[in-house]
């Protein structure tokens, strides 16, 4: 297991959290912790290009922030990741992008 780590840094008028590790059911905690920790009702972009597994408990973060985030935008999910949010059709509730797109 490894530990993940979350940085989150101002962006525009939002916010940006790098994520970094597996979320699975032990992390999935404090991830939702430390978007707990932001300031809601503004936009938030979630990079997720230092994410190497996520499960159903990270999926879990990532819908229920749609409801305090003005929108939520995931950048650079890894193969693996990308496949769970194809699964989940995620892309129905958020802007998927890698960050070399416009």
């Amino acid at each position: 297991m490894t530990t993940a780590a979350f940085h989150s840094s101002p962006q525009g008028y939002g916010h940006l959290v790098r994520v970094m590790g597996e979320i699975d059911v032990a992390e999935a905690p404090r991830f939702r912790s430390a978007l707990d920790d932001l300031i809601p009702d503004v936009p938030l972009t979630i990079d997720l290009a230092g994410c190497t597994f996520m499960d159903s408990t990270g999926l879990q973060v990532l819908f229920a922030s749609l409801k305090r985030f003005s929108s939520v935008e995931l950048l650079n999910p890894q193969r693996s990741v990308k496949r769970l949010l194809d699964l989940v059709e995620a892309h129905r509730a958020f802007t998927i992008r890698n960050s070399q797109q416009n």
